[in-house]
This record gives C-alpha cells, structure tokens and sequence, in this order.
C-alpha cells in the first residue's frame, strides 16, 4: 500500500534575532493528507523539516529545544531554539 503525504509549510522565523544570539525557527505546518494524524506530522517535523540537535548521550546547554503542539484542526506549530555556541 502506498502512502501520500502533503504538508504546507509557513515560515514564520527561521535565524538569528540579533548578533551572536540563539537561531529560533518557528513553522506552521498544515496536514493536507487524506488522514489526520498528529504523530506523522510531529515526525515530519523532527525528521525532515528541522531536525532536533543533541550532543552525545547527556543534555548538554547546546541542545536544541523544541516544541510541537496542534493549534486548530489539521494546523501544527513546531517551534525550536538552538543556542548560540559563542
């Protein structure tokens, strides 16, 4: 069986807000797909759009970050901070 995935995507930030400081990149995503399903969103999201940043096996401060939360029906916002490593 094959699957069709569609998703729209707005850019609402996507870099730096001042010099030196921490990337912010916020989406809202729409699921054009013939099925409603948070958790295929949440892994495009992470998996393809912008994935999440970790270092080694501990948190660490450089971490990304994120936050996925359904804001009206078949709407996503998927928000993630990457600190600045300066």
């Amino acid at each position: 069986m094959k699957n069709t995935y569609k998703f729209t995507v707005e850019i609402i930030q996507a870099g730096q807000k001042h010099k030196y400081g921490d990337s912010y990149f916020e989406y809202i995503i729409t699921n054009e797909c013939k099925f409603d399903n948070d958790s295929i969103v949440e892994r495009f999201c992470k998996g393809v759009l912008c994935p999440p940043v970790r270092f080694k096996d501990s948190p660490c401060h450089f971490d990304s970050t994120e936050t996925f939360k359904k804001i009206a029906d078949r709407k996503y916002r998927y928000y993630q901070v990457l600190p600045s490593t300066h």
